[in-house]
């Protein structure tokens, strides 16, 4: 962009002059990166308000790479046993095993429950 020339509105609106190859450049270029960057410093900015939940490395890599459920994940993380959280809920161990490997879905109550327990939220824990 070589010859941009900016002039103002009698209304005051700041207005661009630039040569056609370089409007239709920039009308064409791929927006993607640009779209990603401000996602990323919107999901970095609710999780700097607290807003958005933090998923710690050992969960990630237990849920994604040795295909633990989520809620298996956040259990082994905090060091809990199935039958020591299933008590901690009030629930029984085959219970709570089903919803773990997916068998049987948990209420909501037990779900929030659990991410209580286990210091995390709601959406952590379900698939």
């Amino acid at each position: 962009m070589d010859k941009v020339q900016t002039f103002r509105t009698p209304n005051g609106d700041e207005m661009v002059i630039m040569p056609r190859a370089d409007y239709d450049r920039l009308l064409h270029q791929d927006m993607d990166e640009d779209d990603e960057v401000r996602a990323a410093r919107k999901v970095l900015r609710r999780v700097q308000a607290g807003a958005e939940p933090l998923i710690p490395l050992e969960v990630y890599k237990m849920n994604k790479i040795k295909g633990f459920s989520r809620l298996r994940a956040w259990r082994t993380h905090r060091g809990l046993s199935i039958a020591g959280l299933a008590r901690k809920i009030g629930k029984s161990q085959p219970y709570l095993t089903q919803i773990e490997n997916g068998t049987r879905k948990g209420t909501l109550a037990t779900i929030a429950k659990l991410a209580d327990i286990l210091n995390t939220t709601v959406d952590c824990l379900v698939d």
